[in-house]
């Protein structure tokens, strides 16, 4: 059993001498390392433990405890030759503009071309992805115009809408889409004003005839429509007594009794009533006459009932007027009808002054 032991023990020994030999294959320096001549460990010719840790190198200072060896030991050597050895192996970068800034450089203009409204600079660029260039700015200065269109429409839409409401909103910058909306806002709002003058016109004329004092309104409200209110309301007001007057001097007229004390504001329209109903009068007396010449029934209308009694005479003297004549043995249509027009010149009068 003891010799199976002994046995056993030698074998494990064998076993773990080369693990040994690769941790540690000489004691360790001041610094903490020890060289490597064979390179078991894969560092180079010298590599550190720092205490016990496995196999390192201090490339950055030690990776473990967080310090950095400042001696000029043979592995500082290796190492640094190590590493320009790998920075030598490291793959260069081109220098120059990258084929995806210029594929951006060229989106970006052509978008800001078309969308502004500029010429086409397709072929403006030359240096390196040229093509690209071109390609990517025509798909954009496409897109550009596109979007342009897109927005004027919108614009020219709410613009026009937000006049018809009395709502200025505008919420553009491009200066053709600005314009846009200004625009149709004005073609909006100007429609928006007309309706509402109209609509305060007629307000104020209702008013009027109704005989409702001025109204007050709101405070902020547009002068304008406050003022296509009072406006109407007096034009309303003057029509009014304008007619009022007119039938005034009409009635006058037919009695032939003329108003000098009329309103200057209304003696036009009073003098146009007066002239009319003087004109009817001469006319209603003439035919009276002329009714009793003829020997017809008298008849009027009863508007000039305020002179029936003139009438009345006047068909009177034109009965004896046709009597005499009979009596005289004077005949014929055209003798009767210039002494009716005879007789009758006689009664009528002039407006007094």
């Amino acid at each position: 059993m003891k010799k199976r032991f002994i046995v056993l023990a030698s074998a494990l020994m064998i076993i773990a001498q080369p693990f040994v030999a690769d941790a540690h294959s000489g004691r360790t320096d001041s610094s903490g390392g020890h060289r490597d001549n064979k390179n078991k460990s894969g560092l180079g010719s010298y590599h550190y433990h720092c205490g016990g840790y496995p196999a390192h190198l201090h490339t950055n200072g030690c990776p473990y405890t967080g310090g950095s060896s400042e001696s000029s030991s043979p592995s500082q050597g290796g190492s640094s030759s190590n590493s320009q050895s790998n920075s030598s192996s490291k793959v260069q970068v081109p220098s120059g503009p990258s084929r995806q800034s210029i594929i951006e450089k060229g989106s970006n203009e052509g978008y800001s071309d078309g969308y502004n409204m500029r010429d086409s600079r397709e072929y403006s660029y030359s240096g390196s992805y040229e093509s690209d260039y071109q390609e990517a700015y025509r798909e954009a200065f496409y897109k550009g115009k596109e979007k342009l269109e897109k927005e004027e429409s919108e614009a020219r839409e709410k613009g026009y809408n937000d006049g018809k409401s009395n709502n200025y909103d505008n919420i553009y910058v491009q200066e053709t889409v600005l314009k846009s909306y200004k625009e149709n806002f004005d073609k909006g709002n100007k429609e928006y004003k007309d309706e509402k003058i109209a609509e305060y016109k007629a307000l104020g004329k209702n008013d009027c005839e109704n005989n409702i004092k001025y109204r007050n309104f709101e405070s902020g409200l547009d002068s304008e429509f406050i003022d296509a209110y009072k406006e109407s309301y007096e034009d309303t007001y003057t029509n009014i007594k304008n007619e009022e007057h007119k039938a005034i001097g009409y009635k006058n007229g037919i009695i032939n009794k003329y108003n000098n004390k009329i309103d200057s504001k209304y003696k036009a329209s009073y003098d146009e009533g007066f002239n009319s109903g003087a004109d009817e009068r001469s006319k209603v007396l003439e035919d009276s006459f002329n009714q009793g010449y003829e020997g017809e029934a008298l008849k009027f209308d009863e508007k000039f009932n305020p002179i029936k009694s003139e009438i009345e005479k006047q068909y009177n003297e034109g009965e004896k007027e046709s009597k005499k004549d009979l009596a005289m043995g004077l005949g014929g249509t055209a003798v009767v009808g210039v002494a009716g027009v005879v007789a009758f010149n006689k009664i009528k009068k002039k407006k007094s002054s």
